[in-house]
């Protein structure tokens, strides 16, 4: 009887020890985040953030084993390191491809898949604690992006897929092992993963899963125009000086939303075709918006000139023009009468013009033979002018304010 109930309380010792064992190892999840885009190389970055569920753990290493398609992008390399962390073998890490139906069998996307397999660790002194509620960036991955019909779109959105099967008991290839610090060596973690624009379906066999549409930015130059721009749920503050733009059309607020622009903010709207202020655009008092049609000034080019009257022998700061060239207006804002000062006689012949907000034509002349013009708007209602100085076949605009 007394070997009997020893039995038993070794069986429930060993099980205490093993479940106490399990409790004390740390679970560490690791996810891409953070996509970033360079429009000028077509190089695509995320950050390789991590998350722990015990408090005061650092991550030691990580064989870091992921899948991506491979006709849409290429991976460069790890970079952005912590202090204290780096690149371990493989490096660089070894990439394999699968052939052309791989990808649609194993993850539901077209084309082969590419795998990369590599590590990185702690190579010195790192003072990072992996967070317990939010996530700690160790190191980024970049990837030149491929393929062509993933240039210039709004929705880029790549599937990245950590080798970890859905039961996160093993990997679909090799494998993710994480280790975290214990004293001056490793111990193992618990790993899981946070999959990026890519889910496990749920279904056992193949495919693991399928793309998702999570994660996305765009591919557009950031410089370049829109042809339309609809600005809704916008509120420009008091200070703020902003600029909105589009090649044939603006609409501003409407379907119950609005577009405020606070005291003290100054707004420029300019289009190729047309302007549309909805129901819900609100200007405050004290603030200031111009809207204007063009068919080559825009946002890039435009220029506010808003300039202080320079006192008796003060020397005049000059704004820059073209082809080297460069012109001061004053006072601005003016109770009417103004000057433009050229910092030397124009060599070509130059044209001003003076439009109100409408786009009528206001004032119309000829510059040439002097570096000193005189002009009135007196007669004229208070409000925001535009000039334009014309040289040969280019042309710069400025904002005057009448008071």
């Amino acid at each position: 009887m007394r070997a009997k109930i020893f039995s038993i309380l070794f069986i429930i010792y060993i099980l205490f020890s093993i479940s106490l064992v399990t409790a004390q190892c740390p679970a560490v999840t690791v996810r891409f985040a953070n996509p970033e885009y360079d429009f000028a190389t077509q190089v695509y970055t995320v950050d390789v953030e991590y998350q722990c569920d015990m408090e005061n753990q650092q991550l030691f290493g990580m064989n870091v084993r992921f899948f991506y398609p491979e006709n849409i992008l290429e991976f460069i390399a790890f970079g952005e390191f912590a202090e204290g962390y780096g690149p371990m073998n493989p490096n660089p890490p070894l990439k394999s491809t699968g052939n052309q139906s791989s990808g649609m069998t194993l993850f539901g996307f077209e084309g082969p898949q590419e795998y990369i397999n590599g590590a990185i660790q702690k190579t010195g002194t790192a003072s990072l604690f992996l967070s317990t509620t939010g996530w700690t960036k160790i190191y980024n991955a970049s990837f030149q992006v491929e393929d062509t019909g993933s240039f210039d779109i709004e929705s880029f959105c790549p599937p990245l897929i950590w080798d970890l099967n859905e039961g996160a008991n093993g990997g679909i290839a090799a494998g993710i092992i994480i280790t975290v610090v214990e004293g001056s060596g490793s111990a193992p973690a618990t790993e899981h993963c946070v999959q990026f624009n890519w889910q496990y379906d749920g279904i056992p066999g193949y495919p693991h899963g399928y793309p998702v549409a999570i994660d996305c930015i765009s591919t557009t130059d950031p410089d370049s125009l829109p042809v339309n721009d609809t600005l809704q749920g916008i509120v420009v503050p008091g200070g703020a000086a902003e600029c909105y733009d589009a090649l044939e059309i603006i609409y501003v607020a409407g379907e119950g939303t609005t577009f405020i622009v606070q005291n003290g903010a100054d707004v420029n709207l300019i289009a190729g075709q047309k302007i549309f202020l909805m129901p819900g655009t609100f200007v405050q008092s004290g603030a200031e918006m111009l809207a204007s049609i063009t068919f080559e000034n825009f946002c890039s080019s435009y220029q506010s000139a808003i300039v202080s009257n320079p006192a008796p022998g003060e020397n005049v700061t000059f704004e820059p023009f073209l082809d080297g060239k460069a012109f001061k207006i004053y006072p601005n804002p003016t109770e009417g009468k103004f000057t433009l000062l050229l910092d030397e006689k124009p060599e070509q012949l130059y044209q001003l013009h003076v439009s109100g907000v409408m786009g009528n034509t206001i004032i119309q002349q000829k510059l040439e033979g002097l570096d000193r013009f005189e002009f009135d708007l007196s007669d004229q209602n208070p409000g925001i002018y535009i000039i334009r100085i014309l040289a040969g076949n280019e042309s710069n605009s400025y904002k005057l304010i009448k008071q």
